[in-house]
């Protein structure tokens, strides 16, 4: 429906209706109505409808802000101390799922005063010196055909230079608390600067790397940092406090599901047909040794015959249906008894998670360019969780409310359109709804509003 009431033949004017995303030119006597993520405010300066906390305004609507990211230690082991002439990485982590589609990402660094991009999460600080170290912060921008959108800086980090005075104290860490004979340890050595190196002293071998096997005559272990030029530490600070090894086991333990795809952890229902589910076994490498060899058989309380692949992992049928309780069990060939199942994990594929359906509806199809389309995702499904948006089967990133909004059409705009309601796992898509956009359309339409509503028109259910 077009929502336009003009009286051109007889006054010339006509009266725009209320709109429901981010332009509202003051000229046009538009207003903002709330929905989700837009208030019903409009910035007289912007002319942009005013989003709520953490959305910002963009051609499309009001769009998520990209988390503020966390500056960390590229190697989560080493502290925040870098030996001259050696090299210490930087990682600018977020919690954002990267973009699909025509959106690049690009990371924006800040030393000090000194401004700089790169085209990855990490930066290398490469060598290291007196000017190479120093405060730093980091932020994310993603940049999309029409929009740009960027996070708020990191909390800063202080990278220093190593110096014959500085301390700093190893630790072993990453040791399991049971393993069997000849199970395969991997120890590390936290607490170090960037640029020293070190081995471990295990009971009286000395010089060992990681991983090693486990004997039950080592009773502890050692790590101890490696002097290098300019730099001979004295043996307060070469070696760590002692770690003692794991206490011996004769049996299988600790054997755990692994799972994927997720969006969620609270809720594994998800659509039937739409989804692979993985699930794999996994036992420690403590919990056998090099010879010994494990099978992995799976129960899945909806097939009879659950299929193994690669050795430790079982797929569920993408046309599975109906409640999944799926555990694990790890066999040692060579002694039957030596044996340890899993905890459980329940999977649900199922088509009426979300009910109604989203269903996007129109009349007209075809639109002048220059007007504004505005399409409301709608489903009276209080459980919903979140919604998103596609065109010719790209994502339209960061759009997460139930409505989309383009406050000028153009020829690009022409194409299919597609959002889907989210419930944690559980994904449902609406039908396609192709849009046309004339070049050329008649002069009381050029400033129309074309709204495409999926059942109810209530904006807030």
């Amino acid at each position: 429906m077009v929502f336009l009431i003009c009286f051109l033949a007889v006054t010339g004017i006509c009266i725009m209706p209320s709109i429901h995303a981010a332009v509202c030119p003051q000229t046009s006597g538009m207003s903002c109505v709330q929905t989700l993520f837009t208030t019903s405010t409009c910035n007289a300066t912007s002319n942009m409808c005013q989003c709520v906390y953490n959305y910002v305004p963009i051609n499309s609507g009001c769009a998520m802000k990209p988390s503020k990211p966390s500056l960390r230690l590229g190697d989560a082991t080493r502290i925040n101390v870098v030996v001259p002439g050696q090299s210490a990485m930087l990682s600018c982590m977020t919690t954002d799922m990267m973009p699909t589609g025509n959106v690049s990402v690009s990371y924006m660094w800040m030393q000090g005063t000194n401004v700089f991009t790169t085209p990855t999460m990490n930066y290398t600080i490469q060598p290291a010196n007196a000017t190479t170290v120093g405060n730093f912060s980091c932020m994310i921008k993603f940049t999309g055909v029409d929009f740009t959108l960027q996070s708020d800086y990191s909390d800063s980090l202080t990278i220093y230079l190593f110096n014959s005075s500085s301390m700093f104290t190893p630790v072993v860490e990453n040791l399991p608390t049971m393993a069997v004979a000849g199970g395969m340890l991997s120890p590390t050595c936290t607490g170090l600067p960037f640029g020293f190196t070190y081995t471990f002293t295990v009971g009286t071998s000395s010089n060992m790397m990681a991983p090693f096997a486990y004997s039950s005559t080592q009773l502890n272990i050692t790590c101890v940092v490696t002097d290098i030029l300019n730099f001979t530490l004295s043996p307060t600070v070469k070696n760590s406090a002692l770690a003692m090894l794991p206490t011996l086991t004769t049996g299988i333990q600790n054997v755990m599901l692994s799972y994927s795809p997720l969006m969620s952890t609270t809720d594994l229902t998800f659509k039937n047909g739409t989804q692979t589910f993985i699930v794999m076994c996994v036992v420690p490498m403590s919990m056998y040794s090099s010879t010994t060899t494990l099978t992995y058989t799976f129960t899945d309380s909806n097939n009879t015959s659950p299929s193994v692949v690669n050795g430790n992992t079982y797929v569920v049928p993408n046309n599975a249906v109906g409640v999944h309780v799926i555990t694990c069990t790890a066999t040692d060939t060579s002694n039957a008894t030596n044996t340890n199942t899993s905890s459980t994990v329940t999977v649900t594929f199922t088509n009426n998670y979300i009910s109604p359906l989203p269903n996007l509806t129109t009349n007209p199809t075809t639109i002048s360019a220059g007007s504004q389309l505005v399409l409301i995702c709608n489903t009276t499904d209080s459980t919903v969780t979140s919604y998103a948006w596609m065109k010719d089967n790209v994502e339209i990133y960061r759009q997460f409310d139930k409505i989309l909004q383009i406050g000028s059409v153009s020829a690009s705009n022409t194409g299919n359109y597609v959002c889907s309601a989210r419930k944690y796992n559980y994904v449902v898509n609406s039908n396609n709804l192709y849009i046309s956009v004339k070049s050329h359309g008649v002069a009381t339409l050029s400033s129309a509003m074309l709204v495409i509503a999926a059942g109810m028109l209530s904006l807030m259910q």
